[in-house]
């Protein structure tokens, strides 16, 4: 595994979003990019398109298996921006997806994480 890739594992009943936003300001990182993920989430709400350009919350509280991931969390004017996209199934209901709006960790959750040196990128 590349050096700047880092896997994150959550206890049950973690806050995904918060605990992950803590670890960037803790290691002083402006932009982590998600690589992959296993495990689930629960008590999450996703941000989805509807029918007209609407948008629609899904909320859900028992847990669904994360299929994939991807997105970004970034640093911009000293806020951490976090713009997270899952697919998620459960059986039953089946594969929902959207926009990452919050989430509480299944134990054993765990993503695969990049850190990228946006300096490094921009000043070449």
């Amino acid at each position: 595994m590349a050096r700047n890739n880092l896997v994150v594992s959550f206890s049950e009943n973690e806050e995904i979003i918060a605990e992950i936003t803590n670890m960037m300001k803790n290691d002083n990182q402006d932009y982590f990019e998600f690589l992959g993920a296993t495990g689930s989430i629960k008590e999450f709400s996703l941000l989805s398109s509807g029918q007209n350009a609407s948008l629609n919350t899904m909320s859900y509280d028992e847990p669904f298996t994360i299929n994939s991931v991807s997105g970004k969390i970034e640093k911009r004017n000293g806020k951490y921006i976090p713009t997270i996209y899952l697919s998620v199934t459960k059986t039953g209901v089946g594969s929902v997806s959207g926009q990452l709006v919050k989430a509480k960790a299944v134990e054993g959750l765990e993503f695969t994480i990049r850190k990228v040196n946006m300096k490094k990128i921009i000043l070449g």
